[in-house]
């Protein structure tokens, strides 16, 4: 049989030769399982790149490859082709014009990969398979130059037997990988476009006698105090075989029996089984021992079970006998050194972030994960939404209202595609389909509806009783609406949510991508989270997404930085909107996080003025695992910490007393109770004292003390307006209508004019929202006012001047005042006046230029990483220090950062302690070395300019970061500044001497 290139333009074949899909269960040679069958083929091997298919044939005749590769691994990531980043459109479009289904001609890479291997303990009686667990997009195979097999599906497992096309040694395998195939309309996944064999390649013998097939299901009686194990199975030479059964739960043996394999299914009883859940994953060992009639071992199968039971009772799912909420994130597979090519390592670190940071749900966007991340979700404990690698945006965001374009949608009712979906959702379920804790197979993603997307439904279902099916798609097209167990949604409005299900009750309602996290965002997700407290149909979400999708690459100046779409000249691309991560694609967490963890947080804790209750929220634990820590701050400092033992079963509510009353405390100071509830011995994905919950509440109020007997001295002159103080000169200027100088004991502190500020670097999510046009004005403002200084007057222990702005397009709008104080303490008041010039306002503030050496910053608020008005819930009260650079959060894009929400005082100061501090009533405050001018014109962090100054922002108000997605919506309504009421900014500033 030869190779026909027409197959990559057929939708109709989508494989030749290639064997049918069986489970991902794994099996040894020896007792001990320490050896298995596989012989790793990963490595260097030789290759040649070519652009097409024609410039391709050269390399068959080549004795050897100009180059190497390594294997797993991205073409695009080792010297060929260039990764490519688009989100919707297809990567080809406005280079070759195709019809739906096509494949480009002129440009589609070929990667042709060559290996010399020998086949260790060959023998000739054997059976030998080779097996690719991931090839983007598809490939053809060839052994010893026989043509053995072609297979298209970037992200489940190929195999093929290659019995009788190997020898013992010097065999020769050649494969070609095609970037794009007829089969990349079905993989139009918002990720960045790579090609090659970028998962594990094995080549394993087969024993004689062999479990080809396993698939294990269980099922619980209504108490959950009985399951049947059901184990069914195809084996190979099963009527020669005799079979040993053992069942383990850690290290006892529970069953020990002969089974007999003539029968596919075989059934065992199980009595008090221990069942699995996120909370308790506890897991079961199955072991079947395989022996020929002559009493010698052929294999041991070993596999994992966990007991446990997914149902929809009263359009509420339920796992367990619970109803549950889905705590989640989505997750696409990626490092930034190594693409989709990731370790297992990486794999286990975000397992561990998830766990650590509260995130019970994991929805495999948008294709079958390497099989070891199942593996560690069934150890560790997360629910997963396991997906089709089937998406189609391209063919229908813009054209599925349009009837006369329903044919160009796809797969919709396309019989022509029908079998390839299928096929895709077949090998997800026959690989992963012994693994708990898969809750659903997904039919993939925003892949309009239609009945090939229903066909793949009902798959699942006829294959596997046990789990639900999901689909997001249907609320697109309602033809085929049990398509979906579930009404699945993206970035719903909490009130759509809420008015959806006033009416439709009959399916629970998920999220299945929400709180878009693109740069500075996941504002109000407590909103979400706190509507599953409250309606029992919704059950949680999956916020999009968790990992930034970017690639570390050399800039011009020679640093190390993440790159996102178009750094690589790839055009066209979708720039940086890839970058929706909670964690930094290098995997340092992002100060989103914390709000994450605490939304996330399965214990509920209410602080009174001498006690405290807890709800715990989980469904299956007490706290016998945890300490409840309850720290008293007093202005930001901890005072008092005392540890308690808690005993709250599961959805229950307990009180407990304080260590203080709050009455005792001192009316002149504020004081902060926190209560933390912590893990009082390690786990597999944390230490002991790892924090799963707080909460924290403030009593009385700081008062800040300030010296008004010392009397200003006033020299009021032609150009400037002087004021001196205690240690301390301060200066005017009447020409630039602004505070030019502050002195602290000969140091001056103002390395510019100082002005008030009513404009952020913007955030994406003002720029989805078109916020950086509609709200030019203020930038404006900002950049371009004039002041105009008056009324300079003395008072007792005071001296006042007023300062009007004349801004761009509204003269009448900004006025301000100044009071002085003989200690040094200027009082500054800015008042914004309505305006029917423009609808909102990022922030009304005022900016102070330093000198570089005034890094040093300490504030009493929330932190201690950056949060904001409508992300500021997962942040403790106190006192923290960090210094300048520090306070800069390296988004992939630049943009407004580094704030901290509730200051009471913050302060600059050098290295001598001469600086300045700032306080108020709960402020916002942010020190860095950038202007929002500048942060806004620079597209990474490294053509941003090198420090010259430190920029001090002080704000009362500030827009919320909002994040119920990046294309529209706003910041929710409270979180909004609206100029239709005035508004007034008041802080104080005073020398640090």
């Amino acid at each position: 049989m030869k190779f026909d290139y027409n197959v990559l333009k057929n939708s109709e074949i989508f494989a030749i030769n290639r064997l049918d899909a069986t489970s991902s269960h794994k099996f040894f040679r020896d007792e001990n399982c320490s050896s298995d069958f596989l012989q790793s083929l990963n490595g260097k091997w030789e290759f040649f790149y070519a652009e097409n298919y024609a410039q391709s044939l050269d390399a068959e005749k080549m004795d050897t490859f100009p180059n190497t590769i390594n294997v797993p691994g991205h073409i695009q990531l080792q010297g060929f082709d260039v990764p490519q980043y688009v989100n919707v459109m297809y990567p080809w479009e406005a280079k070759e014009k195709l019809n739906v289904g096509e494949t480009p001609e002129i440009f589609n890479p070929i990667g042709t990969y060559k290996k010399i291997f020998d086949i260790k303990d060959y023998n000739n009686n054997k059976s030998y398979i080779i097996r690719f667990e991931g090839v983007e997009s598809a490939m053809a195979i060839w052994i010893n130059n026989e043509f053995v097999g072609y297979s298209e599906d970037s992200f489940t497992r190929s195999e093929f037997d290659i019995t009788k096309f190997v020898k013992e040694s010097e065999n020769t395998i050649i494969v070609k990988v095609f970037k794009w195939c007829s089969a990349s309309w079905l993989e139009d996944q918002d990720f960045w476009r790579f090609s090659g064999i970028f998962r594990d390649v094995f080549i394993y013998e087969k024993p004689t006698i062999h479990i080809e097939d396993l698939f294990i299901k269980t099922y619980l009686n209504n108490d959950f105090t009985k399951s049947t194990l059901s184990i069914l199975h195809k084996t190979k030479n099963a009527n020669e075989s005799i079979c040993k059964l053992a069942l383990y739960y850690e290290n006892e043996v529970l069953i020990k029996q002969n089974i007999d394999l003539t029968k596919n299914e075989i059934s065992l009883n199980i009595t008090s089984p221990k069942l699995w859940s996120a909370e308790e994953p506890n897991l079961y060992t199955l072991k079947l021992s395989i022996y020929n009639k002559n009493n010698e071992l052929q294999e041991v199968v070993m596999q994992k079970v966990g007991f446990r039971k997914i149902e929809i009772k009263n359009s509420i799912i339920h796992i367990n006998g619970k109803r549950v909420v889905f705590n989640g994130i989505n997750r696409h597979e990626f490092s930034a050194k190594n693409g989709r090519a990731i370790t297992k390592e990486d794999i286990l670190q975000d397992i561990l972030i998830c766990k650590q940071n509260n995130i019970n749900a994991i929805r495999t966007s948008h294709y079958p994960n390497n099989s070891y991340f199942y593996e560690l979700c069934d150890e560790y404990g997360i629910y997963v939404i396991d997906e089709a690698n089937l998406e189609t945006h391209g063919t229908w965001a813009s054209i599925f209202w349009l009837e006369d374009k329903k044919d160009d949608i796809l797969p919709y009712d396309n019989p022509k595609w029908t079998n390839a979906v299928l096929d895709r959702a077949n090998s997800m379920l026959q690989r992963d389909k012994n693994h708990p804790s898969i809750i659903f197979w997904s039919c993939g993603n925003e892949s309009f509806g239609g009945e090939n997307i229903y066909k793949m439904s009902k798959l699942f279902k006829e294959k596997d009783d046990t789990r639900l099916v999901h689909y997001e798609g249907i609320c697109l097209d309602r033809r085929f609406n049990e398509t979906s167990d579930v009404e699945s949604r993206m970035y719903p409005p909490v009130t759509d949510i809420e008015n959806f299900l006033k009416v439709h009750r009959d399916k629970p309602y998920i999220c299945c991508e929400y709180s878009h996290a693109m740069g500075n965002s996941n504002g109000a997700l407590i909103k979400y989270t706190n509507l599953t407290e409250t309606e029992p149909l919704y059950q949680g979400g999956f916020i999009w997404d968790f990992c930034d999708q970017a690639i570390e690459k050399i800039s011009p100046n020679g640093e190390t930085f993440l790159a996102y779409g178009g750094d690589f000249y790839d055009r066209p691309c979708d720039y940086d909107f890839s970058c929706n991560g909670i964690v930094f694609a290098n995997r340092e967490i992002s100060p989103k996080m914390p709000e994450v963890k605490y939304c996330y947080q399965n214990f509920k804790i209410d602080i009174y003025n001498d006690n405290f209750t807890i709800l715990n929220k989980n469904l299956f634990i007490n706290t016998s695992n945890y300490d409840c820590i309850i720290n008293i701050l007093e202005n930001g400092k901890t005072i008092k910490t005392e540890t308690i033992k808690i005993d709250v079963l599961p959805s229950e509510i307990k009180q407990y007393k304080l260590p203080v009353n709050t009455y005792d405390f001192n009316s002149k100071n504020e004081y902060t109770i926190i209560i933390s509830i912590c893990l009082n011995k390690d786990t597999n994905w944390a230490k002991q004292g790892h924090e799963v919950a707080f909460e924290q509440k403030t009593f009385g109020k700081m008062i800040v003390k300030q010296n008004t007997n010392i009397k200003p001295i006033l020299i009021d002159d032609f150009n400037n307006v002087g004021i001196l103080c205690e240690d301390c000169q301060i200066m005017f200027s009447k020409v630039k209508g602004a505070l030019v100088s502050y002195k602290v004991k000969g140091n001056e502190l103002l390395e510019d004019i100082c002005m008030p500020n009513f404009w952020r670097a913007p955030l994406q999510n003002d720029t989805g929202a078109n916020f950086p046009f509609e709200l030019a004005f203020w930038k404006s403002a900002s950049m371009y006012a004039k002041g105009q200084i008056k009324n300079i007057k003395e008072h007792d222990n005071f001296i006042s001047l007023d300062i009007d702005y004349l801004i761009p397009f509204d003269t009448n709008i900004v006025t301000s005042n100044y009071k002085i104080y003989g200690d040094g303490t200027i009082n500054i008041c800015i008042n914004v006046n309505k305006t029917d010039k423009v609808i909102y306002m990022s922030e009304l503030g005022f900016i102070f230029k330093l000198p570089l050496q005034y890094d040093k910053f300490i504030w009493y608020g929330k932190g201690d990483l950056e949060n904001y008005v409508d992300r500021k819930n997962g942040y403790k009260i106190g006192l923290y220090e960090k210094t300048v650079e520090e306070n800069y959060v390296n988004y992939t894009m630049p943009q407004e950062c580094g704030n901290y929400s509730d200051i009471r005082y913050a302060i600059l100061k050098n290295n001598e302690g001469i600086g300045m501090k700032v306080f108020g009533d709960m402020l916002n405050v942010s020190a860095l070395y950038y202007t929002p001018h500048e942060l806004e014109n620079a597209k990474h962090k490294y053509s941003l300019p090198k420090p010259y100054q430190v920029v001090l922002k002080i704000a009362s108000h500030q827009m919320g970061v909002g994040g119920d997605n990046s294309w529209g919506a706003t910041a929710h309504e409270e979180f909004l500044l609206k100029n239709n009421k005035s508004y007034t900014c008041n802080f104080s500033i005073s020398p640090i001497k």
